[in-house]
């Protein structure tokens, strides 16, 4: 009987693992497949835009005037209609946290040039800091409707011209503004639950003389700064964000 025992019980823990493996296999298949499908559609629309998209000489040399406020000052920026279309016709969903970085383009002439002018007369880094972070909080809109259909990241130039986005959106934006003119800034990501690309919500680090939470890296102290919020300073978060797994996302 004892046997008999032994054996029902080897077979029926064998049984389990067959399973558990078995449901494991097709979690991961089905992951790969959702990724794999969603990467052959964005690729499906590239090439599709690349061969239909081709602007009239007059559209490609039109320009965008974006008109921003900078405390009394009203500041005008021209930026080409090409730039903007250049842009928009790239890959616009990630696969993991690391992804956003390339979405922080703070070496395109256009950002440096705007980075250059509102940072102007500033007399220290972090009067700089505390300039681009005001530019971003008046002169985008927080709107996440898009992301509640499918993924989609965007570049600073078109949050810029487009005056909205959401919390990666405006992150993003921020921080290739503060690279541009020459700061230390990094996009800090917290994640919803165990998986690194389902995100909760993106905010700013800077490196600098300031007060208030910030996150160790390497040495260095990244202060916080809420993208989305006009009335929140830099080194202010919300305590949820105190005790949440993160990840420092570091521009290339």
């Amino acid at each position: 009987m004892a046997k008999s025992f032994s054996k029902l019980r080897d077979y029926c823990v064998l049984e389990m693992s067959l399973v558990v493996s078995v449901v494991f296999s097709a979690y991961l298949y089905s992951s790969y497949s959702i990724k794999n499908e969603r990467l052959q559609e964005d690729n499906r629309i590239l090439k599709q835009n690349n061969a239909v998209l081709q602007l009239p000489k007059q559209i490609e040399e039109s320009k965008f005037l974006l008109r921003t406020h900078m405390g009394s000052k009203i500041h005008s920026f021209f930026i080409n209609y090409s730039t903007y279309h250049k842009y928009r016709e790239q890959i616009h969903s990630i696969d993991g946290v690391f992804d956003y970085a390339k979405f922080v383009t703070y070496e395109d002439k256009d950002i440096k040039k705007i980075a250059t002018k509102i940072t102007k007369g500033a007399k220290t880094p972090e009067e700089k800091a505390r300039r681009i972070e005001k530019f971003v909080h008046r002169n985008v809109v927080y709107d996440n409707s898009v992301e509640k259909y499918f993924d989609h990241v965007k570049f600073p130039i078109e949050t810029l011209i487009e005056k909205n986005g959401d919390c990666e959106d405006m992150a993003i934006l921020e921080t290739a503004l503060l690279k541009a003119a020459g700061l230390d800034a990094v996009l800090i990501t917290f994640p919803r639950g165990l998986r690194e690309e389902d995100i909760a919500h993106v905010g700013v680090g800077i490196d600098g003389n300031f007060t208030g939470y910030s996150f160790p890296d390497k040495g260095k102290n990244y202060y916080f700064d809420e993208p989305t919020g006009v009335n929140s300073p830099i080194g202010k978060i919300d305590p949820i964000y105190k005790k949440s797994l993160f990840q420092i996302v570091k521009p290339k």
